[in-house]
């Protein structure tokens, strides 16, 4: 059965606000949860990790691949312009647009990264609990509204997630890897995010500049604006404090 949009999107429409109860109560779980591990020992949840991890990786995989053929199809094809502002019938439709919304829907299992953390007893840094609840809460508004040029940030997203939760499975696993991997993958997020403002950039000087017929939500464009800054922001951040200090 063809994968139906507009059914997927009038949910996430009239689920807003339960994406945003659902924000809140990971934060406060999060909270309340460090304070109930405050004076406990460490769980180890070394088998339930990497079951999670292996999981995570291999479903972003699958939709790293299903969404591959739309986007190189769009890029080469249609050119760097149509793929900033239409969505076509191929973006949140047919194949693509199946693989679309499992890729959001995956975003609600991702809070379990937090609790890992915390129930290990392991540092919670900022930049994981909110980078967790913005990007749930941005990607379940964005959906649900025209959006052409986030499929450059969803696609590369997409692929880093698939690299970054192997490398979190082998960890777990025990198995030696060089600690440049964990390095690269940092960089990679940063250029990720760099690639997705530079997306956000023509988009916006598409539509508001040069006038161009251009499918923009501005409430979308506002949030794209506010989340990519704050995210450039905070990995060039943990960058900087974590490899170049340190090597100090």
């Amino acid at each position: 059965q063809e994968f139906s949009y507009a059914r997927a999107q009038q949910w996430m429409l009239n689920h807003e606000a339960f994406s945003m109860q659902i924000v809140f109560q990971y934060l406060m779980t999060i909270f309340m949860l460090k304070q109930l591990m405050k004076d406990r020992p460490p769980f180890q949840l070394i088998g339930p990790i990497k079951v999670w991890n292996l999981t995570i990786a291999l479903l972003s995989g699958v939709c790293t691949a299903g969404m591959t053929g739309e986007f190189l199809t769009t890029f080469f094809t249609k050119g760097v312009n149509p793929s900033l502002c239409s969505t076509g019938d191929t973006f949140f439709h047919g194949r693509n647009g199946w693989f679309l919304w499992c890729y959001h829907i995956i975003r609600l299992f991702e809070f379990t990264d937090t609790l890992f953390i915390i129930l290990r007893k392991q540092p919670l840094l900022f930049i994981h609990w909110y980078h967790h609840a913005l990007t749930l809460f941005v990607s379940w508004f964005c959906y649900a509204r025209p959006s052409p040029y986030t499929r450059y940030a969803i696609y590369i997203n997409a692929i880093i997630h698939t690299v970054m939760y192997t490398y979190y499975f082998l960890r777990a696993s025990k198995v030696r890897m060089h600690t440049i991997i964990a390095k690269v993958i940092t960089a990679a997020q940063i250029a990720q995010f760099g690639i997705a403002f530079w997306s956000i950039i023509h988009a916006t000087v598409l539509k508001f500049i040069l006038a161009e017929s251009c499918e923009l939500d501005t409430g979308v464009l506002c949030l794209s604006w506010f989340m990519d800054i704050c995210y450039l922001y905070l990995f060039v951040d943990f960058y900087r404090s974590k490899y170049i200090e340190k090597s100090k």
